[in-house]
């Protein structure tokens, strides 16, 4: 979870999905209705058609090397390996600035970096213990801060750390979990209090980030709504461990082990979205009837989520309820996407693994998507 709330509310544009000529099932020639091979080869052809014409809305992006996207507001990162150390690099796709970063954030076994608006942070350990480095986000290598802490001990590499702005929250992990502030270029950060205090009850701290006076948190799988100012957290109620959270005024969209959800924080209950998609009502044809159904991944934008289903790209709209494809897979595996991208501005992102063996790829390059 490279930043959580990263949501905007960007509105889709429909697509009409029409069958061959416009016309359903039926055949010329006296109107018979299609039967047996007849309407699976036409069932294939049209989705092969719709294939292409989305495809047409795709444009090459980040090149074959680009590996573990991410979104920060209107910001998209991603690293490369062009050794075993990991590059970080980053487009405004927004100015269409992009800047190829030249400090380090560790290598092929591990590496870390969390962003906000303004700043890209990193950790790292050295002689001295823990280092944290803030970074402009503007900027290839320009240091803005460093803070220094004793090493965590215990296997753990570094604490978990969200920035919001010029600031940086840390979680020191013990036997209470503290939250730290950290403004950028101060000696020594805040202690605010702990997560205990705050009513949480901390299993395996893993993951966190914040925004403004919110902070969503993920222990042991649960995730958690934290108010910072009134010190106080509550449990969204999730029944399996999630994995990935974002957020925005209208709630929290996370994957866990059973599927994507979203907490809705007028009803204060989640929603199962894979069953939302799977009774979303699409289907292309009597053939290709499931292709829309929740496969892996995910990624939100207010009402927008962007998933892999069975058989390609997808966009689930909340408010509505209903789905429509982005992209379709190759029927012979020559692409199959993968890893959606969602920014604030509503841009989308997907890799397309490619294949000439009739297995799903392993590597491919990525694609924005004009939905």
């Amino acid at each position: 979870m490279q930043r959580c709330s990263m949501l905007g509310r960007t509105g889709l544009v429909g697509l009409l999905v029409l069958g061959l000529g416009g016309c359903g099932i039926f055949g010329g020639g006296g109107g018979d209705e299609l039967t047996g091979d007849a309407l699976v080869q036409h069932n294939i052809e049209e989705y092969e058609s719709l294939q292409a014409e989305l495809e047409r809305n795709r444009t090459e992006a980040m090149g074959k090397s680009a590996t573990e996207a991410a979104a920060v507001g209107n910001r998209l990162f991603w690293l490369t390996f062009p050794t075993t150390d990991a590059s970080l690099h980053s487009l405004d796709t927004v100015s269409g600035a992009r800047v190829d970063y030249t400090f380090g954030v560790g290598n092929s076994n591990a590496w870390n970096w969390r962003a906000s608006d303004s700043i890209v942070v990193t950790a790292s350990q050295g002689g001295g213990g823990l280092a944290y480095n803030a970074y402009d986000i503007n900027q290839p290598e320009k240091v803005l801060g460093t803070l220094g802490m004793p090493s965590p001990g215990g296997g753990i590499r570094w604490y978990a750390y969200a920035p919001d702005g010029n600031q940086v929250y840390i979680v020191e992990s013990g036997a209470t979990n503290m939250l730290l502030r950290w403004t950028v270029g101060a000696a020594q950060p805040e202690s605010l209090f702990s997560l205990e205090e705050a009513g949480m009850s901390v299993g395996e701290f893993w993951d966190f980030g914040v925004e403004g006076n919110t902070a969503i948190l993920i222990e042991s799988g649960r995730v958690w709504s934290l108010d910072i100012a009134a010190k106080k957290a509550t449990w969204l109620e999730n029944e399996t461990q999630a994995t990935a959270a974002q957020w925005d005024s209208n709630g929290v969209f996370y994957l866990s082990a059973t599927g994507p959800f979203f907490y809705a924080n007028d009803t204060r209950k989640n929603r199962d979205i894979e069953a939302e998609i799977a009774a979303s009502g699409y289907g292309l044809n009597s053939t290709y009837n499931a292709i829309h159904e929740y496969d892996q991944g995910g990624a939100g934008n207010g009402d927008d989520v962007a998933y892999i289903g069975r058989d390609g790209l997808f966009l689930f709209d909340l408010a509505t309820g209903k789905t429509r494809p982005a992209l379709l897979n190759a029927r012979d595996n020559s692409i199959v996407y993968r890893n959606p991208v969602l920014l604030e501005n509503g841009k989308l992102f997907v890799q397309g693994l490619e294949s000439k063996s009739g297995a799903t790829g392993a590597e491919g390059g990525w694609y924005e998507v004009d939905h």
